[in-house]
């Protein structure tokens, strides 16, 4: 299996991706040399125009690079709420434990 990379330049000829002959990086690179061609590449594109290969991600069911930045966002926010949850929730057993041990002082 190829191991493939995202360069910033494509550095082997032909330099360009296959699919649609732009030579705008970031590139994935392939690693696969085709005789008579050269170094097979795919644009990446940007979020503003996707390359090839994020139209081809999209077409085969993978999620768009900026909705995956938005989800990991809100993943983010919800695990930072999630630990301040637990915080919270150490606090307020430690109280009940506090008030559970004065009522059976006042109590005994």
């Amino acid at each position: 299996m190829p191991d493939f990379a995202i360069r910033g330049h494509a550095t082997l000829s032909p330099t360009q991706c296959i699919l649609c002959g732009s030579s705008e990086p970031p590139f994935l690179d392939t690693v696969v040399d085709v005789i008579g061609y050269g170094r097979i590449y795919l644009c990446v594109g940007t979020d503003q125009k996707p390359g090839c290969l994020h139209q081809a991600a999209r077409a085969a069911g993978c999620a768009d690079p900026a909705l995956r930045r938005v989800l990991e966002t809100k993943v983010d926010d919800l695990e930072a709420t999630v630990q301040m949850m637990r915080d919270q929730n150490d606090r307020l057993s430690h109280a009940l434990g506090n008030l559970r041990s004065e009522l059976n002082e006042v109590m005994a």
